[in-house]
């Protein structure tokens, strides 16, 4: 196993904001690449990349910090037949691995050690209140469906260390993790990319339609069918035969003129069974065409615009715009997020909902109504993530309307407590009077009478 990693910097240069390479060496491939231009995703290795990934097994996450310390060690070997002199010595361990985890700020390095942090809201880093710590512990005690590893490698020319971020999917515990998480996920499909069907499954936004959606770039695939099977099943030998007889002119003639002599009795003459012979070449001559064109058809299903069409994605994004775009995505989701579960809290009196009452797709529901009634707003605009976050940030109403969500559902409340017994609502009612400020007390009391 090869593995080169190069790291940057985000550096101002005059009005431009363009990586510079971190370390020694040669410079990475995006060196002075300007951070808004998308580099392109297919490299001279793709062609081998493909072939090593058809010759070998899937990797789970966490077999790759041992993959990348055997590596490391290969290097020490090469090192030392190269240089038996040498007055560098190789260090007992060749990388240092420390796992970075979100927390709130003051949570003990003991609880984070052993996994049972709780978990943390988005608002919450508006707030200043989390912080990124550097915890060393087993795998597999993150509670989300990737990890992040600060790893440190002692190789023979960076004897000192050299520091590395690895970001990686954990593939075998992903779909429990996106359950239980509580912040916006998004799924997104880069180019030359393709997302088959055992992948699919894993990621699948249904899975908590709640918090995730799925994007896709123009020039991925989805992949969950394979399009000469769906050809064979849908689109058989019979299939093929009738669609030539409809489209091609050839057969059309001669079918024309078949029903002429069949009209005339001439049919089964040596005229018909020639005619007969020439239209069964010209139908296997067409077999192999509509054969492919049907395949080219059932790969249609796969792509961007068909997925968007269906919605089995929610947009397809260019990999030009995907910075920009899921930058406001994020921004909108994080506000809505905030937002729905006020809206949850003031319809069913606690955060997350209860069982048989409103939940967070329903918030977001009631959310959109909220901006649709409101004065120069449309539902096309609902799904501008700028202006919806603009209007969240701004509109007055949603204050007040999530006030009078809860004073409805107290009233509710109240209502239905008063049917189980009516002189407990009396004597509930004395108690309030006692405890009200003097002009709601007031209030209350004309409003009894009337």
């Amino acid at each position: 196993y090869v593995l080169r990693v190069d790291s940057y910097v985000e550096v101002r240069e005059g009005a431009r904001t363009i990586y510079r390479s971190i370390g020694g060496g040669k410079s990475g491939e995006f060196e002075g690449m300007d951070v808004n231009v998308p580099y392109s995703v297919t490299r001279p290795f793709e062609k081998k990349r493909q072939t090593a990934l058809a010759a070998s097994d899937t990797l789970y996450a966490y077999d790759f910090l041992e993959l990348l310390e055997r590596s490391v060690q290969l290097k020490w070997e090469e090192y030392a037949k190269c240089r038996p002199r040498s007055d560098i010595l190789r260090p007992r361990n060749v990388i240092s691995v420390l796992e970075l985890v979100v927390a709130r700020r003051g949570t003990p390095l003991s609880v984070l050690e052993e996994g049972t942090d709780e978990g943390w809201a988005a608002q919450e880093e508006e707030e200043g209140l989390l912080e990124l710590l550097e915890v060393s512990r087993p795998s597999g005690l993150n509670t989300v469906g990737m990890v992040a590893w600060k790893v440190t490698l002692f190789t023979p020319e960076y004897v000192e260390g050299r520091q590395i971020v690895l970001i990686a999917n954990f593939g075998s515990m992903i779909v429990d993790a996106l359950v239980a998480f509580a912040q916006p996920i998004f799924v997104y499909i880069p180019p030359q990319a393709e997302l088959r069907g055992g992948a699919w499954v894993v990621v699948d936004p249904t899975i908590h339609a709640e918090t995730m959606e799925m994007y896709a770039a123009t020039a991925s695939r989805g992949g969950v069918l394979e399009p000469n099977g769906a050809a064979e099943i849908k689109f058989r030998e019979k299939d093929y035969v009738a669609a030539a007889h409809r489209l091609d002119p050839v057969l059309r003639a001669m079918d024309a003129k078949m029903e002429l002599l069949e009209a005339a009795g001439e049919g089964e003459g040596e005229e018909g069974k020639q005619l007969r012979r020439e239209r069964k070449d010209r139908e296997d001559a067409l077999k192999g065409i509509y054969a492919q064109v049907a395949v080219q058809f059932a790969d249609l299903h796969d792509t961007p615009g068909r997925m968007e069409a269906v919605g089995v994605i929610r947009k397809a994004v260019p990999w030009g715009q995907a910075r920009s775009f899921f930058y406001w995505r994020l921004r909108r989701r994080l506000a809505e997020f905030h937002l729905r579960k006020e809206v949850l809290k003031a319809g069913d009196g606690k955060e997350g909902g209860k069982e048989g009452g409103m939940t967070l797709l329903q918030a977001s529901a009631l959310l959109k109504s909220w901006f649709v009634a409101t004065p120069g707003k449309s539902i096309e605009g609902w799904e501008e993530d700028r202006e919806v976050l603009g209007w969240m940030a701004e509109h007055q109403g949603i204050e007040e309307r999530i006030r009078a969500l809860a004073q409805g559902r107290v009233a509710k409340e109240v209502a239905s407590l008063a049917a189980v017994s009516t002189q407990g609502a009396v004597d509930g009612l004395k108690h309030v009077l006692k405890t009200l400020p003097a002009e709601h007390r007031a209030a209350l009391l004309a409003a009894l009478k009337e």
